[in-house]
């Protein structure tokens, strides 16, 4: 093999496909990056067994077939810090990758690609395309509600609903819930399809596409799930498991409603947060008449904090304990003007949503109370 190839080009291609290779691993070959020339386009494949990524390059003439795999990390540093010139790729024989400039020559050792990890295949269940911005959205405005500690393995997912023109994103950790729901304008599934996707698939997409508008496809088996963009191939392992009814948890009856600015409201609760007990995170919300007052106490510091604030609130007085980080991450995801607050008891679910009526039909938000402590109620 020998071929020319811009840094820029190589290092482009290298950085969509390199997040994944583990840093530490109990199988050593998953460090490397399997390298293939095809015809007239260069392929690198990474991969940590759960998720693979495939991403290509088309070059010019006709180099020599050639396949091996390399240190991943090695190859990217060496890369990443040369000059923008051409890049001289080439092999000697089944032991080295040669990088070489006018003025610099590194040499990588290799191996045949032999016991390196196919890409796994799968029998397409449901396909559909969509903008990749949009899917990256809706990943982000979910995934901090997924669980992290606990032995529930679907927890720890995104659940995927696809059903007749729209897609649905859910995840729970029992403490605080996050729905997303798009239409899907250009096709229809012919019937209901449910998956959980691993957090961690949403990863690279970002990396390998051109700009949000870009169309991706998502194919969907039984086992795995495929994310295809025009230069680059995400297939991911799904999580097995049967997802909790999320509907049953979301309050229908929540009958007093709370509508705040939510810069004010995400200000204040920061200030206030700063007093709080470093392990709970309790802050009280007392609303009132078109009021909302703020507060939290530590006892083992012995400070508290206080903050008041106007809102849209004409129902029954009610103060209610929150996790000051859950209530924040959710305001940080909501980018509406105002926000919607509605609730039932002091210890029922409380449910936040966007102000305007057509996102809050695609957006919801779900937080449990924490139960006050004594000393602040």
């Amino acid at each position: 093999m020998n071929i020319t190839i811009r840094k820029a080009e190589l290092l482009s291609v290298m950085q969509r496909v390199i997040s994944i290779v583990p840093a530490r691993s109990t199988l050593q070959i998953l460090s490397n990056l399997h390298f293939k020339i095809d015809g007239k386009s260069l392929t690198l494949r990474a991969t940590d067994l759960d998720l693979s990524i495939t991403a290509s390059l088309e070059l010019k003439g006709a180099p020599a077939a050639t396949d091996f795999i390399v240190n991943a990390k090695k190859l990217f540093d060496i890369v990443k810090e040369l000059p923008e010139t051409d890049l001289q790729l080439s092999t000697e024989g089944n032991h080295h990758l040669k990088v070489a400039t006018d003025a610099d020559e590194f040499k990588l050792p290799i191996q045949s690609s032999e016991n390196f990890p196919e890409t796994p295949s799968f029998k397409t269940l449901a396909k559909l395309t969509l903008k990749g911005g949009l899917l990256d959205d809706m990943a982000a405005r979910v995934r901090f509600a997924v669980a992290r500690d606990t032995t529930r393995a679907v927890l720890k997912g995104i659940l995927c609903e696809i059903e007749k023109n729209a897609i649905k994103m859910v995840a729970t950790d029992g403490h605080k819930l996050s729905l997303c729901r798009e239409e899907l304008q250009a096709e229809k599934a012919d019937k209901k399809i449910t998956f959980i996707l691993p957090p961690k698939a949403f990863d690279p997409l970002a990396k390998v596409l051109s700009g949000p508008d870009e169309s991706v496809t998502l194919s969907v088996g039984q086992t795995y799930a495929e994310f295809a963009t025009p230069g680059a191939l995400i297939t991911t392992k799904l999580i097995e498991g049967d997802y909790p009814n999320y509907e049953e948890a979301i309050p229908k009856n929540n009958a007093k409603k709370a509508v705040v600015r939510r810069d004010d409201l995400f200000a204040a609760l920061r200030r206030i947060s700063v007093m709080s007990n470093s392990r709970t995170r309790q802050i009280r919300f007392a609303f009132g008449k078109n009021s909302l007052t703020l507060s939290t106490s530590d006892r083992e510091f012995r400070g508290e904090g206080k903050s008041s604030l106007t809102l849209k609130y004409d129902g029954d007085p009610i103060t209610i304990g929150f996790n000051a980080d859950f209530f924040s991450e959710i305001l940080r995801l909501l980018n509406d003007e105002e926000v919607v607050i509605t609730m039932n008891t002091p210890l029922a679910a409380t449910v936040i949503l966007p102000s305007s009526e057509k996102k809050s039909d695609k957006m919801l938000f779900l937080i449990m109370p924490l139960r006050l402590l004594d000393e602040e109620a």
